[in-house]
């Protein structure tokens, strides 16, 4: 822009005044004198004005010729732009001292600078994470307006962001740039000049889509009857953008719940393919597939006949008798599989000559799905028309029950030589066991062993138990009871044997050293130390003394190792004392801190004493658990394991009785991961609030447990059962009771036995005795009644 600036000081205002004079001029009395100034003119701002006489000068007129006037006054009034007008002031005096001026305006316009001069920034895009968007950060040609030919022009420029996040990296920037001309803009005019504005669009987007990671195929077995599906859990699909923010996720199965990662539901019989996608916010997208696969799974349950005997014929190529699958089928079922269309097979096949006596028979149920288990059963074999030859054979017989007259199952006795050398093996059926003698040794012995599971009947009550009798602090009714806790058979009770039932309730090792589940010893065999029968050198083979003959009566008692309070299911028969159990619940509080899943378990409205509890719980794949705490247990006392299938397991127990309030964690579990089920098929969950009363334990989620609920069948513990001379029943000081209690004791006809009635005022805390020796052994119910609630327990008396 071009540009002249003149500075006056002006102290005086300096007329230079022409005196007119008769030397000079030819003077005329009728003359007059004029003054006559160039036109105003309007110039541009870039016009060059060091020489306003381009402009024009004035002339004086009247004494002869016109000639030019004096330099004029100049007054500049030009603004910091270069606009303004310059006033040029002409003054002369006349012959008669009278003095003549005019002037000039000369206006200097300016305004020059508009939208063609302003080049704007162009629309820009990145897929750099994290970029800084500002101009200076930004290339040329995208970073700021860039102005051209500026003359009589100030330009100022700025900028507004308006953000929009789309996630996962990905955004949109829209840059409003604003210029003013600072010598034309008016803010205050109605309609200002020198203002123009432009919108830049700047994007932030990945050119790749986001990385996601679906859960495994997963294949579940159906969990009705009726077989048209299964509930299945899914872990959560996840993703996450380039930039590594979380990618929403979302999945097309028909049959989940939720529409987002977790594709969980109830899904049909066969394959359905679910697909994951996953999108940044960028419009970029990426997806994955998981098959979930549900078919029948359940084993169908065999039943078989028991007792069935035969004779061989004779056939053409020999002496023997094939046996038919649906002789020893009685009545086998499955969930899905009409029974018509169940598959029989059976093993042995055919029995010959050699299989004389009692013949152990399988047989094996498969249904539709190829789902299959067996039944173990017998067969006896005659020769009835005397086809096989004589065979100087040694056939041994007995029994094998509990110490409490319950048959065992899972069990085989074995004939063996002096040497140890296995002679012939025969199954158990119902209690009894036929061997046959196959060789010709002169000293024989037999012995008993288990395939049972080693954990019916053991859980961490009996570690409480053992610990409870190493310190003194308990015995049992029945002191044989002590047999199944010297499990390593050195005869001593002691920490050695505490550590081996917890590793075996733990799953740390599959069985006892042993190798069997239960112990054997002849049941004739008298125990010399009956208060510690644990000392004695029981044995666990039994001499055949004449093995020349038939012996019968070679009978065995059985021990289960580690269960102290014969809670060991016998046989399939056997009562089920856990099906009788009260329950307590657990609340369970599920937080997320810190990318960490933790799991509080407390009580729910209430307190209650307790020694201990054991509970299971699936884990699912690829998750950790990292750090047990508790309110109320030493890390001493919790002890965990995770087995390879993710099941975990929790045994817990103090020898004080500890007191748990409301409010407190019972234990707090922290995972890398959310679990897949509060629930194990496989681990026993048991709650115990004193020494001889066991409760089921649930784990429930605090948002579907009633907080105002109190389970009176949990306040109030019924001990021991099965019962002798005496029965206890304790009331727990949480029990929220305001009426007498009635306690009524009665057969399963409902005959009355004993009754009592207890006033509100003694229910605090109270244990009451029912005096239980003249009852006779059987089955009972016990009556408790308020006068808001009626429960009923059921009772054995030995």
């Amino acid at each position: 822009m071009k540009r002249v600036i003149l500075t006056h000081v002006l102290a005086a205002l300096l007329v230079c005044s022409y005196q007119l004079s008769a030397d000079n001029f030819h003077l005329n009395a009728d003359a007059l004198l004029t003054l006559d100034c160039p036109p105003n003119v309007i110039v541009p701002c870039d016009e060059d004005l060091s020489d306003l006489d381009e402009f024009g000068i004035a002339f004086v007129h009247g004494y002869g010729d016109p000639y030019p006037a004096p330099n004029p006054h100049v007054a500049y009034h030009l603004n910091e732009c270069g606009v303004g007008h310059i006033i040029r002031t002409w003054m002369v005096k006349d012959y008669y001292n009278v003095w003549h001026s005019c002037t000039q305006v000369i206006t200097v316009q300016g305004g020059a600078f508009g939208l063609s001069n302003i080049t704007w920034p162009a629309d820009y895009t990145t897929d750099e994470c994290g970029a800084s968007l500002h101009p200076n950060n930004l290339p040329p040609g995208f970073d700021k307006p860039v102005f051209d030919e500026v003359e009589c022009g100030k330009p100022l420029s700025s900028f507004h962001d308006w953000v929009f996040d789309f996630g996962g990296g990905c955004k949109k920037i829209l840059r409003t740039w604003t210029v003013i001309d600072c010598c034309v803009f008016d803010p205050n005019s109605y309609y200002p000049k020198g203002i123009w504005e432009h919108t830049q669009v700047i994007m932030v987007k990945s050119e790749e889509g986001p990385e996601i990671v679906c859960p495994e195929d997963i294949t579940v077995s159906t969990t009705n009857d009726e077989c048209d599906g299964a509930d299945v859990q899914l872990d959560k699909a996840t993703a996450t953008s380039v930039c590594g923010d979380p990618a929403n996720v979302m999945n097309d199965s028909p049959f989940a719940i939720k529409r987002d990662g977790d594709a969980s539901g109830f899904y049909p019989l066969g394959t359905t393919v679910v697909t994951f996608t996953a999108d940044d916010g960028c419009s970029e997208k990426s997806s994955c597939t998981t098959k979930v696969t549900v078919k029948d799974m359940k084993q169908p349950t065999p039943v078989c006949y028991h007792g069935l005997s035969s004779t061989l014929s004779q056939m053409s190529d020999g002496y023997y008798l094939d046996l038919q699958a649906h002789w020893f089928n009685l009545k086998s079922f499955d969930n899905c599989t009409a029974d018509e269309d169940l598959k029989l097979e059976v093993s042995p096949q055919r029995v010959d000559c050699d299989d004389l006596g009692r013949v152990e028979v399988i047989l094996t149920v498969t249904d539709e799905s190829g789902n299959s288990d067996f039944c173990i059963t017998y067969i006896t074999i005659t020769d009835n028309f005397g086809l096989c030859p004589p065979e100087d054979s040694l056939i041994v017989g007995g029994t094998v029950y509990d110490i409490r007259y319950d048959y065992i199952d899972h069990v085989s006795v074995i004939l063996k030589d002096e040497n140890d050398i296995v002679l012939s093996t025969a199954p158990v059926i119902n209690g009894s066991y036929e061997l046959v003698n196959k060789g010709d040794a002169d000293k024989l012995y037999v012995e008993a062993v288990s395939s049972d599971d080693p954990l019916n009947g053991v859980t961490t009550f009996d570690l409480l138990l053992m610990s409870k009798y190493i310190l003194g602090e308990w015995e049992p009714e029945n002191t044989m009871d002590l047999l199944a806790a010297d499990v390593n058979f050195d005869g001593e009770i002691n920490s050695k044997d505490l550590l081996i039932v917890r590793d075996v309730i733990l799953g740390n090792r599959s069985n006892f050293p042993s190798g069997s589940s239960w112990r054997f010893y002849n049941s004739e065999y008298e125990v010399e130390n009956r208060v510690q029968p644990y000392l004695d050198e029981i044995p666990v083979k039994i001499e055949l003394i004449d093995p020349e003959e038939i012996i019968e009566n070679v009978n065995f008692s059985g021990i289960k190792l580690g269960d102290l309070n014969s809670s060991a299911r016998s046989n399939s028969l056997s009562d089920d004392q856990a099906s009788e159990r009260s329950i307590t619940e657990f609340k369970v509080d599920a937080e997320i801190e810190n990318g960490l899943h933790i799991l509080r378990l407390g009580l729910n409205d209430l307190k209650m004493h307790t020694y201990g509890f054991q509970f299971g719980m699936h884990l699912g794949s690829e998750n950790e658990l990292l750090q047990v705490n508790s309110d109320i247990f030493s890390q001493d006392e919790i002890r965990w394991n995770v087995m390879p299938d993710g099941e975990l397991r929790v045994s817990v127990f103090s020898n004080q009785k500890l007191l748990v309030s409301e409010g407190q964690h019972i234990l707090e579990l922290i995972f890398t991961k959310e679990m897949v089920s509060y629930e194990s098929k496989s681990f026993e969950s048991e709650f115990y609030s004193d020494l001889s009363d066991v409760k089921k334990l649930k784990l429930i989620p605090a948002d579907q447990i009633n907080p105002s609920s109190a389970n009176i069948y949990d306040l109030i513990s019924v001990f021991p059962n099965p019962f002798s001379n005496e029965l206890s029943i304790e009331i727990n000081e949480s029990l929220p009771i305001s009426s007498p209690v009635t306690l009524k004791l009665t057969d399963i006809s409902g005959r009355i036995i004993q009754n009592m009635t207890i006033g509100e005022e003694n229910l605090d805390g109270a244990t009451w005795t029912l005096d239980a020796e003249s009852v006779v052994s059987g089955i009972y119910l016990l009556h408790i009644e308020t006068e808001a609630n009626r429960i009923v327990k059921r009772l054995i008396r030995k």
